[in-house]
């Protein structure tokens, strides 16, 4: 059987990841990875990473799917226009953000944010970077079976954490609770 998941409107998928990049308080034990979530509409995703090389948030616009030609050629068949992200970064702005720096390529355009995120996210995005406290490192829970700790750091962290919610939303990490096994 094939199950079709609808994907999420553009506003719907932006109003979901600002709320959560912004509005949502994050628990004391959430982890979450620098690279945060993507989240997929029909055309277009958006990628929300809480803390951005500078410290601030970025929220990437990426051309959903991509295609690309032969491998000589190493180009999209299709490059995001650099009016779409000018207008990207007009919508925040009329959404009261802050906008910086855009970085276009041929996929993708990257806006650097000038407002922090939520300061119990940029926490939760802090811990993860330490590394389980018990191990020292971002991978110890994998399964003893195939040489790791089997610990339960990761896990319990992910799960702990508050993803983006919209109706029909198709959202990078999955919303059911993540296993390590």
């Amino acid at each position: 059987m094939t199950t079709t998941v609808a994907h999420s409107t553009f506003d719907a998928a932006l109003t979901a990841g600002l709320h959560w990049l912004y509005h949502t308080e994050q628990p004391v034990q959430a982890l979450v990875e620098r690279c945060g979530v993507r989240i997929t509409t029909a055309a277009r995703r958006l990628r929300f990473l809480p803390i951005g090389l500078h410290g601030s948030p970025l929220i990437v616009l990426e051309l959903a799917p991509t295609r690309w030609t032969p491998a000589h050629a190493l180009r999209a068949t299709c490059t995001l226009a650099e009016r779409e992200l000018a207008a990207f970064a007009d919508t925040l702005a009329d959404r009261g953000l802050h906008p910086g720096c855009c970085d276009l390529y041929d996929d993708h355009g990257t806006i650097a944010m000038q407002d922090l995120a939520h300061p119990s996210l940029r926490a939760a995005v802090s811990r993860y970077s330490r590394g389980c406290p018990w191990h020292h490192t971002l991978v110890c829970d994998t399964p003893s079976s195939a040489g790791g700790e089997a610990c339960p750091w990761h896990t319990t962290g992910h799960n702990a954490a508050i993803w983006p919610t919209s109706t029909a939303c198709s959202c990078r990490p999955a919303a059911a609770a993540y296993r390590s096994e």
